[in-house]
């Protein structure tokens, strides 16, 4: 770690994190990349960059609230998700920064648990805005390229991936991708990694992705309620029918899976229960009072 002199102290205590952070990160991308180099961090006049194999960090080292200094975190993550696999157009970037940006929210989960996963998750959400897609075409520029929301949407599209195709299949795919012989300290697009997740998966994902990395807008969901025989029924509707990411419902504190064939779906409840949808933050939607 090269550091400042009078910044020593601050670097040799923000330097005990490395260690840990490279082993959480290799337990869910696989080994660090490039271990037979180096991992070095060196202190710079800007927030930070992810030099391959050097670290440039400039964030006064100061732990987030979650008790990880943040950027060394980010750019870390970004040997494996930039340096080790590489977009090759500026309009793929955000393979590079929505998925370092996840990397932060799996270390919570490694080390503080999946609520506060959640917690982090949700901090995240009031930084999408929504404007333009996280993919706008090929042969962009850095200048349009870089937009917010491919970092934190990103993440949250990654984030809803998971809720849609379940832990087990999803935390392999984010292994496998870098480590995979085709990718690996080669370069990668967007189409790469959606052929990969749908191989993987058995599944035709046209519709996620076409919603989440192509189109700017949310997706919108109804809730209708309306009396069947001595109790409710739950009529959810996104607002594309092409759309089927299943939404999750608390009905009386129980969380549910409603199925969204076709882009609707129904759950039958006790009448007057109390129903709350996506209660934990799972899905990267609005509903009818957003």
């Amino acid at each position: 770690f090269w550091a400042l002199p009078e910044h020593e102290p601050q670097a040799r205590r923000m330097w005990k994190e490395a260690p840990h952070i490279l082993e959480v990160l290799g337990h869910y991308f696989g080994e660090y990349p490039f271990l037979k180099d180096k991992y070095w961090v060196v202190e710079a006049p800007y927030l930070g960059m992810e030099h391959q194999t050097l670290v440039a960090y400039g964030d006064n080292f100061t732990d987030n609230s979650f008790g990880f200094d943040g950027i060394l975190l980010h750019e870390t993550a970004h040997e494996w998700w930039g340096n080790k696999v590489t977009v090759s157009d500026w309009a793929d970037f955000w393979l590079h920064e929505a998925f370092a940006t996840y990397a932060e929210a799996l270390y919570v989960d490694a080390t503080s648990g999946h609520e506060r996963y959640l917690a982090y998750m949700k901090r995240m959400r009031p930084r999408i805005h929504n404007k333009k897609p996280i993919v706008q075409g090929k042969n962009l520029d850095s200048i349009h390229a870089y937009t917010g929301d491919i970092y934190f949407k990103g993440a949250w599209v990654l984030h809803t991936l998971r809720w849609l195709i379940g832990d087990e299949a999803f935390l392999g795919i984010l292994h496998d991708f870098p480590n995979d012989p085709r990718y690996a300290y080669r370069h990668a697009t967007t189409k790469d990694f959606t052929d990969f997740v749908e191989a993987r998966t058995g599944r035709d994902l046209g519709w996620f992705w076409k919603r989440y990395l192509y189109t700017a807008a949310l997706p919108r969901y109804t809730v209708t309620r309306s009396a069947s025989g001595k109790g409710e029924k739950l009529q959810l509707a996104w607002d594309d029918p092409s759309f089927e990411l299943p939404i999750p419902v608390s009905v009386g504190g129980q969380l549910h899976r409603v199925a969204m064939p076709q882009g609707h779906g129904e759950l039958v409840i006790p009448a007057g229960a109390e129903v709350e949808v996506d209660p934990e933050g799972l899905i990267l939607a609005k509903g009818p009072t957003d």
